[in-house]
């Protein structure tokens, strides 16, 4: 979720067209519920990937094993993690052959499960788009 030059990052933007997909699938409900309902749905929705790169995660396996814990602070980043790593070792004996990065690459392209964020960044990144749509610049 870094900020480049003020641009939105393809993160946010996927995280906020999940958003509006969640509002339109409640409805006419939609505005009846709490903005913190909607936002806590749309970041149990999947994602179009899991945003991070097979470096990182190896990376983060590494230290896995060395520590016995991930080299992060949030429990969300660390489920995205484990979750990672189940897909990888699920999908390693059916790419036989294949280089591990490759099959990593793989994974960490595919569609994740949900957003691996907590609330706060969720309604960070919500109104952080919305300054932006209603400056015009995205």
């Amino acid at each position: 979720m870094s900020i480049n030059n003020g641009k939105l990052t393809e993160f946010e933007k996927d995280f906020f067209r999940a958003y509006e997909r969640t509002v339109r699938s409640f409805g006419k409900d939609a505005c009846r519920m709490s903005r913190h309902s909607i936002i806590e749905r749309t970041i149990l929705s999947p994602a179009e990937t899991f945003y991070t790169n097979a470096e990182s995660v190896f990376r983060q396996m590494s230290y896995f094993k060395k520590h016995g814990r991930f080299n992060v602070k949030r429990r969300c980043v660390s489920e995205k993690y484990y979750d990672i790593i189940r897909r990888y070792k699920k999908l390693l004996p059916m790419r036989n052959g294949m280089k591990k990065i490759d099959v990593m690459n793989e994974v960490v392209l595919s569609k994740a499960p949900r957003f691996y964020i907590n609330t706060k960044s969720a309604f960070y990144i919500y109104y952080r788009v919305l300054n932006k749509k209603r400056g015009g610049e995205e």
